[in-house]
């Protein structure tokens, strides 16, 4: 998907990178009801074919069981919102050009991605607030963001709708 965006910067519609999000948001919540964390969540881990459906890839680092389940009580990685991120910048990453030290840095001083423009403000409003919360009991469940996706688009379709 990395690849796709990058190559399609500009051409690929907010509508489309909605889709995009609710596509990984569903594969996401598949994988932690199954008791499974991918860990390295990102664009570049993700296939995206013809009709532009999202499948998670790369599992080399995941960790399925109860008791990774019951170690992070399923709360949403910080990874998700990077790649929701690099969605709406077009492959880009939030922080090219920082050191892992940099990077790691801001995280725990509470620094939120400030997203691309394009990006809807519901998103936004939702992944600052519920997704980057610094305090993990109060981020959001995969299953709590892909209902957001879901009610983002509805929302997003009915406002750019001629009715």
């Amino acid at each position: 998907m990395n690849t796709f965006l990058k190559e399609n910067a500009n051409k690929v519609d907010v509508k489309e990178k909605l889709d995009m999000c609710l596509g990984a948001a569903l594969g996401v919540e598949y994988l932690h009801l199954n008791q499974c964390m991918h860990r390295d969540l990102a664009a570049r881990n993700c296939l995206i074919n013809q009709e532009r459906v999202v499948k998670i890839s790369d599992f080399g680092l995941s960790r399925l069981g109860v008791h990774y389940k019951l170690k992070t009580a399923m709360k949403l990685p910080i990874n998700f919102g990077v790649l929701v991120y690099e969605i709406f910048a077009d492959g880009a990453e939030p922080w090219d050009g920082q050191t892992n030290a940099e990077v790691k840095a801001a995280v725990i001083a509470g620094k939120c991605v400030t997203f691309p423009p394009v990006t809807p403000e519901r998103v936004k409003k939702f992944f600052v607030e519920k997704v980057f919360a610094k305090n993990p009991a109060a981020r959001a469940t995969m299953s709590e963001v892909r209902i957001r996706m879901q009610v983002v688009l509805l929302f997003f379709v009915l406002d750019n709708s001629e009715v």
